[in-house]
Order: structure tokens, then sequence, then C-alpha cells
């Protein structure tokens, strides 16, 4: 035969009269997980102080202190929990008082078993459930706190929730804390347009999940060290709530960030002159020959070459060479513009891309920049020249024709005599 399971709370049962409260205890602990006892209103106030029963079963008349003064002290700490009165008494006062301290149910002597497990089960149903969300809850609340991310909801406006780890980036106790100090979480958001930023009136998190940044990535001061941190960011909407809610991940890539440029840069600087080199340069290139081709906007390169360089390496040695290659780009890169990518090509050999600049805009700064050669000091190598070649992208052509081009006409200047620019 299967044996039924006793309900999982705790029950504490008052009686001060021995053979009854005896013969009812075994009975309720039959059915029952735990069970205390206690002979008087005082005995049980103690037991209920000590044990935080969730159910109480009491007599009324007893010694020291009744059932109901006992319930009006438990009431004090506690006007949730059922309490549960037997007695042979039904003057109406008793009930009145009874009523005025919100006991649960009333029961008479001789006690029906039947009836008051029954109640039992009816009180301990509601308990059990909200144990059990309780339990859920926490479950719910050691996983968020488990993770290193920054979790938080929201309903686009409010923070509703948020992990440990969110509370301590920005030093909140709670969430009540946090709302005080900022508001919302949109107002610490610093940064550009390419990634997530507070736009007025309107949700930051609707406008993430809508696609309308260009990156899924916020950038956020640490109140603590006052560094900026980046975040990538993941968000979804709760679905079948009445009410817009939202669940977000925030996941610190600050360091990972940080690793991407270095590798970045180091596989697209030249290590010695610390300028692009030739795979930068390309992938530049590309970009702006799309462009040019788009838009009709005018682009040139310039390319130069030191007159003589293997003569100053054999004569000087390589590391006067090196240096007369860092010499050169510092003097190059105080001329050009911003706008202007510089890059080592190969060698001795160098390409400036003038973003919309014509071919005679390039001619003009390449004799600029040939003078500026000309009339630096380079140390121990004393003075140099370079000779340069100029060329102009032709919109829907290609790019590798342009890299012919502006080749050609380096090769012309250094036909022609060196130190000379030449434009094809």
């Amino acid at each position: 035969m299967e044996t039924k399971s006793k309900i999982p709370i705790k029950l504490l049962y008052v009686e001060d009269e021995a053979i009854i409260r005896e013969q009812l205890e075994r009975l309720l602990r039959r059915v029952v997980k735990d069970v205390i006892t206690a002979k008087n209103g005082e005995e049980g106030l103690s037991a209920f102080k000590e044990h935080s029963p969730e159910i109480i079963v009491t007599d009324i008349k007893m010694p020291q202190m009744t059932g109901l003064e006992m319930a009006k002290e438990i009431r004090k700490i506690d006007r949730d929990i059922p309490i549960i009165i037997t007695t042979a008494h039904s003057e109406s006062e008793f009930l009145l008082e009874a009523i005025e301290i919100s006991v649960s149910d009333f029961l008479l002597k001789p006690v029906d078993t039947d009836n008051l497990i029954k109640v039992i089960e009816r009180k301990s149903h509601d308990i059990i459930l909200e144990k059990e969300l309780v339990k859920q809850q926490r479950r719910f609340e050691t996983i968020l706190n488990f993770q290193d991310n920054m979790i938080i909801l929201t309903d686009g406006v409010d923070i509703i929730e948020g992990n440990k780890s969110f509370l301590d980036f920005f030093a909140a106790e709670d969430i009540g804390a946090f709302r005080k100090m900022y508001g919302c979480i949109d107002s610490q958001l610093i940064g550009d347009e390419r990634i997530i930023y507070k736009i007025d009136n309107e949700s930051w998190i609707k406008n993430l999940l809508d696609g309308k940044f260009e990156k899924n990535v916020a950038k956020i001061v640490n109140i603590k060290t006052g560094e900026s941190r980046t975040f990538m960011v993941k968000a979804t909407k709760f679905p079948e709530e009445e009410e817009e809610l939202y669940i977000v991940s925030m996941s610190d890539i600050t360091d990972m960030e940080e690793e991407a440029k270095t590798l970045e840069r180091l596989a697209t600087t030249d290590p010695l002159t610390k300028i692009y080199n030739r795979l930068k340069l390309n992938e530049l290139l590309a970009f702006e020959v799309k462009k040019s081709d788009r838009y009709k906007l005018p682009l040139s390169l310039i390319m130069l070459d030191i007159d003589h360089f293997k003569e100053i390496n054999d004569t000087y040695g390589h590391d006067v060479g090196d240096e007369v290659l860092v010499k050169l780009c510092e003097s190059i890169a105080a001329v050009i513009r911003e706008t202007d990518i510089f890059a080592r090509w190969g060698g001795e050999e160098f390409m400036i891309m003038l973003p919309n600049t014509s071919l005679d805009g390039a001619k003009t700064m390449a004799e600029n920049l040939r003078k500026t050669v000309e009339s630096a000091n380079f140390g121990k190598a004393g003075t140099i020249t370079a000779s340069f070649g100029v060329s102009e992208y032709i919109p829907d052509s290609n790019m590798r024709e342009m890299l012919k081009k502006v080749d050609d006409a380096l090769y012309a200047a250094k036909r022609g005599g060196r130190n000379m620019v030449v434009a094809l």
C-alpha cells in the first residue's frame, strides 16, 4: 500500500491537557513533517520565536497565558501566519476576540480530526506554493548572481531588478539605491553614435532590439575606478507579459577589445616606423575606391622612394638606415593632413593615400613633401632626397590600375634624375 507523504511544513500545537495533546500530537506527526508542541501559551510563544513554525494550532483556555493572548503576541511579530483555534467554549466573546486578532479557523472540541487535517492541508497549500515561489526566486537570484555578466530586468525606462555584478559595478546597495543615484542606465552611457547611446525621448532598449545602433556595445564608467569599460549587450523581451519587460545581459569585453586592438595594431603597423603597413593601406584603399565609384569623389596616391638608400646602408650601416626611415616618416607625418593615409609599402618605398584630392592637389602635396625631405637633417646620413610618383583614381576602373600607374610615375621620376615629382 502506498504511503501518503507528509505535509512539508512546520506546525506548532499548543494544548494544556496532556492526554488530548499527546493523542492529537501522534495524529499530527503522521500527517505533518515537523510538529512542535507546547503545554501553555507562554511555552507556545517561546516555541514560536525559537522554531518559526508555519501554522499554529492552539487551545484557548490555558494556564499562565491563554491561546488568544499568545495569538495577540504572535500577531505583533507575524501578521500572516495561520492560527487555528480549538476550544470547548462557544461564548461570543471568544469568537469576537478571535476575529479581532485574525484567527484563521475556529474548531470546537472534541476536535474532528478529519476536519482538522483538511484545514491544515488547505492552509498548507498556500504556504507550500509560497515557499516554492521563494525557492525558485532564490535559485533564480543565485543563478543571476553567479554570473560575472551584469544582468538586469527593465521595462525600458526603469531598472526592475539587477544582479550582484550590476549593483557592485555601480556601487549601489540595491536597486532602489541605483534608481536614486542614476535614474535609468541610459544616463550612464558614454561614447559616439556607432555604439549604444542615449537618444532623448526614446527607449534605448527598443532601439537596441530594433537594430538602431551600429554595434550592440555600450561604454560605461566604473564608479569605483573611474575607468571606462566596454560591454557587449544582449537583450530579449519576456513573452506573455502584460507590461513590457526585458532581460538584458552585459558582458565586459574591455580586455578583449584592448587585446583585439593590440593584435590589429601589430598586424597593420610597420614595426620600425610605426605607420601603417602595406596590408592596411590596401584595405583602406579598397574602401576609398568603392566610395569614389559610388559618389564620384576624387582620390589620389603618392608613392615615394628614398634616392640611393642602398648607399646609405652600405656606407653607414643598417642602424643608420633605420634611423633615416624613422626620421623620414616623422617629417612626412608632420606635413600631411589627418585624413591622409601614410603607409610603408616595402623597403624604402612609401605610399600616401589622399581622399577627396585631385591629381593637381596631390602633385602640390608631393612637391611640398619633396622639399621637406630635401631640407631635413638625417643625422649621420646628412641630407637625402626622395623621388615621388603621383596618380589619380579614375572612377569605375580598378585599384590595380591605379597602383600600377603610381608605380610607373615613381619609376619615371627615378629615370628622370631623382628628387622630383612625376604625375601620370
